[in-house]
């Protein structure tokens, strides 16, 4: 992002070009690893609802309306 402020007025074309094809791969760089981070994250929770525990029947579920006029 530096290398871009420092070229962004300049009149190279080329030189603003390169900055930005720069930080455009550290910003996939960047997107991929919180990507794999959430999906690893989601793995993790998924493994854990599924191992450990029976809801108890009065514990609120997200989302979840429960109509008590009944």
């Amino acid at each position: 992002m530096e290398a871009l402020k420092k070229v962004k007025d300049a009149a190279d074309i080329n030189a603003i070009k390169k900055a930005m094809e720069e930080l455009n791969s550290v910003a996939q760089k960047i997107g991929a690893a919180m990507y794999q981070a959430a999906s690893a994250q989601g793995a993790s929770a998924s493994q854990a609802g599924q191992n450990g525990g029976e809801k108890k029947k009065d514990e609120p579920v997200e989302g979840e309306v429960v109509d008590e006029k009944k």
